[in-house]
């Protein structure tokens, strides 16, 4: 798992909910039963993710997919499934 990736999201759901960053671990809930995020904060993350991906490693991310969306398997899920999410797009479009 890429460190600067997940510290990326770690700090944009600290900055958007006031958890600190130190109580917000790869289990805490984006969506879902839980959740630390409300929609428009979920939206923001995302939002957020482009930017950052973009700016980073010059790569693309498609969140609103079939897949990232559904709530059974949602790659949004957690706050870990999404760093590994963002990691492997950076990698796949900016080789690791």
């Amino acid at each position: 798992m890429n460190e600067k990736i997940r510290d990326f999201v770690v700090r944009t759901v600290s900055e958007l909910t006031g958890i600190p960053e130190a109580e917000i671990t790869a289990d805490s809930q984006l969506i879902g039963e839980n959740a630390v995020l409300d929609s428009r904060d979920l939206v923001m993350v995302m939002l957020d993710a482009e930017d950052f991906l973009e700016a980073e490693y010059q790569a693309g991310f498609n969140w609103n997919s079939d897949s990232a969306l559904s709530a059974a398997r949602s790659q949004l899920r957690t706050v870990g499934t999404l760093t590994e999410l963002l990691t492997s797009t950076a990698e796949a479009n900016h080789g690791g």
